[in-house]
């Protein structure tokens, strides 16, 4: 039964073993799934399946053939079911029939005409109350025959506005293909079900050059319409980061699946705390909940806002920023765009504007020009003006870091905290106390994060060639903004290097021992010189500190720049100074990466025009 288990693709089993070719039970299951075994018996398997909305008794049955021992197994059913308080479902073969009727004769059936058929058990069946939207294939471009479909309905005449025309030619366009798929196009399987019977049926005849010449001609369409599908699924699984060329069609589908489970709700928790799991109530909460959302509300404004808006820009970038774009400013924007991001309610994804530009480019380039004729700029921020305003009147004063730093008046972010104090010592001891940083605690976020975008990677298939791509512009990119902010421990340094290490050579398993072939200095070479450019987690923590300090010393200009030069006094020799005895763990990040900067930097002489005398 482990063979059973490991080619279906199961993790888990519950086994009662048969008496030769009698009896016998079994239960599957994948990690996933959490229950308990309630009982078994050389009758039956019970478990308890938990479940989100509410837990259910799972009971696997097999009756016995022989009469006298069907009544002992009947009942311990019935017992087992009666004590049952929670839902319950009972499957399998009874091996008993209600009535003379229901028997045919007591020979043994052959598997080709036997009635025994598979049991589909679905306990979440899905409601699909929303019609299919159109969306353009891809694989569609490839025929000759949908240019001509696309400019036939594309150039239908229409009226109205630059924008409605754009509408109405997308209307047009939408129910042309949608007719052109089904009566030409066809089936992506179906056509090529139909080639291979083609093919087997030519393989079948006698060998000779009129047969080799068409099956050669077959296998030619087979091919186009095998890529064709694997477009079509390639579309779907909505992958981007997966290159032209790459051929992994059980990806595609796996990814496709996950996908439709991830957009499907099956149930949600309404505001009273109870589940709702009626398609019908669910789009009746989501309607209610959007349109008190979005419900207008009563709102008093002020007047004489005007003297609020600060001029910020100058004359010519007002210019700039009013002015109408050109058509090829247009295209090279459109042109610019990733094909397969998610289309719009159009159903047309980028791919459709750049394959037939000939084509829609006119319309499409007159619709955006009238929006810009016609549209406005968003309003401004009125609390940000209104402080702007008081600074510039004097009648509030920003915080300095300093005596000498710029002063800071307002800095908006979505998350802050604020401690409140006393001015004493002893309270901003016990703050300090409170706040004292402990590395290896503070950056365990960074494993975990890791290990959860990995976790979700482990169930898929990928390629070496995925892999590495995963690596390079995933899993070591998470960890960036911490490491260009902190001196991340070497020990949190090297776990997150071994977790990488591991999910490069034994993708699939979590924990346990694996075989590296190469060492994973050599994969951290450049591909020049043979190796996979991987990075080093502390020699990334190094280079992005580093450029901080780099920053700091070469006197670029920034808000954040000046703000650390002024309250750390850094001065023409800050790269020979002495760290201050105490300063935030970020400027120690960046004292520590002083030494690196010292041995790349040195003195430029100048006209002395900069120098304060």
């Amino acid at each position: 039964m482990k063979f059973v288990k490991n080619s279906i693709n199961f993790s888990n089993m519950y086994v009662v073993e048969a008496k030769g070719t009698a009896g016998g039970i079994c239960v599957f299951w994948k990690d996933s799934i959490s229950f308990q075994q309630v009982e078994f018996n050389k009758n039956l398997i019970a478990i308890k399946v938990f479940d989100t909305l509410s837990d259910w008794l799972l009971v696997g049955f097999y009756g016995p053939p022989y009469f006298s021992k069907k009544r002992k197994a009947w009942e311990n059913l019935m017992a087992l079911l009666n004590s049952c308080n929670s839902p319950w479902v009972c499957i399998g073969d009874f091996n008993f029939t209600t009535s003379d009727n229901e028997m045919l004769n007591g020979s043994i059936r052959g598997a080709i005409n036997s009635d025994h058929s598979p049991i589909l058990l679905d306990t979440n069946p899905r409601d699909c109350f929303a019609h299919r939207p159109f969306r353009f294939e891809a694989a569609w471009v490839r025929d000759n025959g949908c240019n001509s479909i696309v400019e036939k309905a594309w150039n239908e005449e229409t009226t109205g506005p630059a924008l409605v025309r754009l509408c109405k030619k997308q209307a047009t366009t939408r129910s042309a293909l949608r007719k052109w798929n089904k009566e030409v196009f066809g089936h992506c399987q179906v056509n090529i079900n139909r080639l291979m019977d083609k093919i087997s049926d030519i393989q079948k005849n006698p060998p000779s050059e009129d047969n080799g010449r068409a099956e050669e001609a077959l296998q030619l369409e087979l091919s186009e319409w095998l890529t064709r599908c694997e477009i079509l699924w390639k579309q779907k699984s909505r992958e981007l980061w997966l290159k032209e060329g790459d051929r992994n069609s059980k990806f595609f589908h796996l990814s496709t699946i996950i996908r439709r489970r991830h957009n499907n709700i099956d149930a949600i928790k309404s505001g009273d705390g109870s589940w709702v799991t009626s398609s019908k109530d669910i789009r009746l909460l989501f309607f209610n909940s959007f349109k008190n959302m979005f419900t207008e509300e009563e709102v008093s404004f002020p007047d004489h806002l005007e003297n609020l808006i600060l001029p910020c820009i100058t004359e010519e970038e007002n210019a700039t920023l009013r002015s109408i774009p050109s058509p090829e400013e247009i295209k090279a924007t459109l042109f610019q765009m990733h094909d397969m991001k998610a289309p719009g309610p159009d159903g047309f994804p980028v791919l459709f504007y750049k394959e037939f530009w000939h084509i829609v480019g006119e319309a499409v380039t007159q619709a955006v020009t009238s929006f810009f004729e016609v549209g406005r700029l968003p309003k401004e921020e009125v609390l940000s003006r209104m402080l702007d305003k008081e600074l510039c009147s004097g009648n509030i004063s920003g915080a300095k870091a300093s005596a000498r730093g710029p002063a800071v008046t307002h800095v908006m972010y979505a998350d802050d905290i604020v401690l409140f104090s006393k001015a004493t010592r002893n309270d901003a001891e016990i703050l300090t106390k409170c706040l004292d940083r402990s590395p290896s605690k503070d950056f365990k976020c960074l494993l975990d994060k890791l290990e959860n975008k990995l976790s979700g990677w482990r169930s898929r298939c990928f390629s070496w060639a995925s892999r590495c791509t995963l690596i390079n512009s995933v899993a070591q990119a998470l960890p960036n903004y911490t490491l260009s902010s902190f001196n991340i421990p070497k020990t949190i340094c090297d776990k997150l290097d071994s977790i990488t290490r591991r999910f490069w050579w034994k993708p699939k398993e979590k924990e346990g021992r694996f075989l590296a072939w190469k060492a994973w200095d050599v994969l951290c070479r450049p591909k020049s010189a043979g190796g996979l450019s991987f990075r080093k987690t502390k020699d990334t923590n190094s280079a992005f500190l580093s450029k901080i300090a780099w920053m700091v010393c070469s006197g670029e200009r920034s808000i954040c720049m000046d703000i650390l030069r002024a309250k750390y006094k850094v001065g023409n020799d800050w790269l020979r100074a002495d760290p201050p005895k105490t300063a935030s763990p970020t400027w120690r990040a960046i004292e520590r990466a002083k030494k690196l900067v010292e041995k790349g930097a040195c003195y430029q002489f100048g006209d002395g025009r900069t120098i304060n005398v």
